[in-house]
């Protein structure tokens, strides 16, 4: 994993941020459908909603 993303880190910044939002929609998607699907309070959808995408900012975000 370490090789791949030095790898990935040789790449143009604009090849990386694309690469991000793929994983990001790949990996958000499955999840924020049944969230706004079946959850009627607004707020909830929002807690809910940026808490998951923090975390999934982290563990997407190579150090």
């Amino acid at each position: 994993m370490k090789n791949n993303l030095s790898l990935l880190a040789q790449r143009p910044a604009a090849i990386r941020i694309i690469g991000f939002v793929l994983c990001l929609l790949v990996v958000w998607l499955p999840i924020a459908a049944p969230i706004y699907l079946l959850l009627h309070d607004a707020n909830l959808v929002t807690i809910l909603t940026m808490g998951i995408l923090a975390i999934a900012f982290f563990i997407l975000l190579p150090s």
